[in-house]
């Protein structure tokens, strides 16, 4: 599929990036996020498997260590999920309390 010129738009750093993926992926992971759920799975009539993941008192780790250590984990814990999930599969980052 070919990227035209207003499907881009420029993010904050002034690099150049594709509407879709800045609407639908999570700036801090890269995983799809919430958005991209409600408005491409959330209504498809389809069979799948849905596995969700609590990341247990995660506020406590922000609170105690700064948003930057929570960030990594967070980065690190996504990375390591799509190590494990096919490629036809959807890492989605829906929330956090």
């Amino acid at each position: 599929m070919e990227t035209r010129l207003s499907d881009m738009v420029m993010d904050e750093d002034g690099e150049w990036k594709e509407f879709y993926d800045i609407l639908y992926k999570d700036a801090l992971t890269g995983a799809y996020n919430r958005r991209y759920y409600e408005d491409h799975m959330k209504k498809k009539k389809i069979g799948a498997g849905v596995a969700m993941i609590d990341l247990d008192d995660f506020k406590y780790v922000n609170d105690t260590y700064g948003h930057s250590i929570g960030d990594t984990f967070l980065k690190t814990e996504v990375a390591v999920i799509k190590k494990m999930i096919r490629k036809t599969d959807a890492l989605i980052r829906y929330g956090g309390d």
